[in-house]
C-alpha cells in the first residue's frame, strides 16, 4: 500500500460527483460558443438517445461521440472545458461531496476519479476538489489538433473495473479496501468488486441491483 495513505476512495464523475452529464453539457456549450457544426449536435442527440434506450451497444456509441472533435485544436478545447467548469460545472458538484471527499481524506484516503469522461473535463473538477489522481478516457492528439479517435478503450464498464484492479495492483491498495461511488448501472461491475460500494441517486437499474445486494443507496 502506498505508505502516505490507509485506502483508497474512488467516485465516478457524471451522476456523482456531479448532477449532471458533463458530455451534454460540453455538447450544448460547444455547438453554443460555435465548436460544433449542427450536423454534429444532431448526431449527438442520436447517440444519446441510442444510448439511453440501450439500442446499440454501449461502447460503440460512446466510441463516436468525440468524432465531432477532427480537426479542433487541444488547446482551445482545453482552454474551453476550464471554462465550461468555472461557468456550469463548478455549481454542479453535489454539496454532499465535498463533505465525502473531506471525510476521505481526514481518514487518509488517496481520492481518485474513475470516470468515462474525458481528461479535458476531469482535470478541472479534480484540481477544484483536491482530488488525488484521475482515472478516465483520453483523446487522440496530433501536432495539436485532435484526429476524433480515443487513445485506447474507453473508461467504461468492464473498462472501468480493469483500470481500478490495475492501479490497486500498482499502488498497493486493497480492492475490497477500496470505496466506489457511482450512479449507473454500467458502474455495477466496479462496484460489485470493491469492499464499500456507494450508490448515488442511482438510475432504475442500478437501484434495483442495490436494493438485490443490499448496497447503501444517497438519494442526493
Amino acid at each position: 500500500m502506498d505508505k502516505k495513505y490507509s485506502y483508497a476512495a474512488f467516485f465516478d464523475l457524471d451522476g456523482t460527483l456531479l448532477n449532471v452529464n458533463s458530455g451534454e453539457v460540453l455538447v450544448h456549450m460547444a455547438y453554443k460558443n460555435g465548436h460544433m457544426k449542427k450536423k454534429d449536435l444532431l448526431q449527438a442527440f442520436y447517440l444519446a438517445f441510442l444510448y439511453k434506450f440501450q439500442l446499440r451497444e454501449t461502447s460503440k456509441i460512446i466510441k463516436k461521440m468525440p468524432k465531432w472533435l477532427a480537426g479542433l485544436s487541444e488547446q482551445k478545447i482545453a482552454e474551453f472545458t476550464h471554462k465550461m467548469f468555472d461557468d456550469i460545472l463548478i455549481h454542479a458538484i453535489r454539496p454532499q461531496m465535498y463533505k465525502e471527499i473531506e471525510k476521505h481524506q481526514q481518514q487518509n484516503a488517496r481520492i481518485i476519479i474513475l470516470s468515462a469522461a474525458f481528461n479535458y473535463v476531469c482535470e478541472p473538477v479534480a484540481k477544484h476538489l483536491n482530488i488525488d489522481d484521475i482515472i478516465c478516457s483520453h483523446l487522440e492528439v496530433v501536432d495539436g489538433i485532435f484526429t476524433g479517435n480515443t487513445v485506447g478503450a474507453l473508461c467504461f464498464d468492464n473498462e472501468k473495473l480493469a483500470r481500478i484492479t490495475d492501479y490497486c495492483t500498482k499502488k498497493n491498495f486493497r480492492l475490497e479496501e477500496a470505496v466506489y461511488y457511482g450512479d449507473s448501472i454500467a458502474d455495477a461491475t466496479v462496484l460489485d468488486a470493491v469492499g464499500f460500494p456507494q450508490c448515488i441517486s442511482p438510475d432504475r437499474k442500478l437501484a434495483g441491483l442495490a436494493r438485490q445486494k443490499n448496497w447503501p443507496v444517497y438519494n442526493w
